[in-house]
């Protein structure tokens, strides 16, 4: 499935739409308003005050929803990965290495949300993303506890949605009791792994 057709990632066509109602809002600028002729009527001028009144309206409107999609004020993903990040920016002190259960694209959605906040930070070293097919927890589990051994420490492993019951302590791994709980929509489990 095209995540693209969704409305919220057609942003970018709004500025041509806004161009084009401007352009054909001139003629009501103009000191000489338009005529409207209806069929079998006399011709109707626009008052030239309710005219400007139009194009002000129109220009208003383009300027709040401007404001809105650059504060990002709208258009926000109803599972809210930015606030996810913040949460793992804040929480980590070590390198940061996420997993999840794959089920769907949903949840590759939701990690390419997390890695493009994460992304947008200079500060950090690049995240490590672990993404487990979920029909088979198990191997899932031994999968991330195989991967999770060649990995550099000490790193932060986030447990995002992560389906799996796993047992870390084999990886010298400590579960953080203050960062386990869930956020916006991810259920997320931070584990602090040691040398």
């Amino acid at each position: 499935m095209d995540l693209t057709l969704a409305g919220r990632f057609q942003f970018v066509y709004f500025p041509v739409v806004i161009a084009l109602i401007g352009a054909s809002l001139v003629p009501f600028w103009q000191e000489n308003s338009p005529e409207f002729v209806f069929p079998k009527q006399n011709p109707a001028k626009l008052p030239s005050n309710s005219s400007k009144k139009i194009v002000i309206t129109f220009l208003s409107i383009g300027l709040l929803s401007g404001a809105i999609a650059n504060l990002n004020l709208g258009y926000l993903q109803n599972h809210r990965p930015d606030i996810m990040t913040q949460k793992i920016i804040k929480s980590s002190t070590a390198r940061i290495a996420i997993a999840t259960s794959y089920k769907h694209h949903g949840q590759t959605g939701r990690m390419i949300g997390i890695a493009w906040g994460l992304k947008s930070l200079k500060n950090i070293d690049s995240p490590l993303f672990f993404l487990a097919q979920d029909n088979n927890a198990q191997s899932s589990a031994a999968i991330l506890t195989q991967q999770l051994s060649k990995i550099k420490r000490p790193v932060d492993l986030w447990l995002i949605n992560f389906r799996a019951e796993i047992d870390l302590t084999t990886q010298n791994c400590v579960a953080d009791s203050q960062s386990d709980g869930v956020l916006g929509q991810h259920d997320y489990e931070l584990y602090r792994c040691l040398q």
